[in-house]
């Protein structure tokens, strides 16, 4: 899904951007972006669970086929 793809990006910028304020000494920044990157990695898993949730649909028509 696209949208995993942008949170991929997100979750990768919030990382770097975390890390260096962690070189930094930057305990306030850290703790920000500590908070916004669990928050794209459970943006993350809820459009994980979507796709696969997508992905059983798209296969359910296969399966009522093979019981007619």
């Amino acid at each position: 899904m696209l949208a995993q793809r942008v949170e991929h990006y997100e979750m990768s910028a919030y990382t770097t951007a975390k890390n260096l304020a962690q070189q930094l000494r930057h305990s306030a920044v850290v703790a920000l972006l500590s908070k916004s990157l669990a928050e794209e990695e459970n943006s993350d898993q809820l459009l994980n669970q979507v796709a696969i949730s997508l992905m059983s649909v798209a296969k359910m028509p296969a399966a009522v086929e093979q019981a007619e």
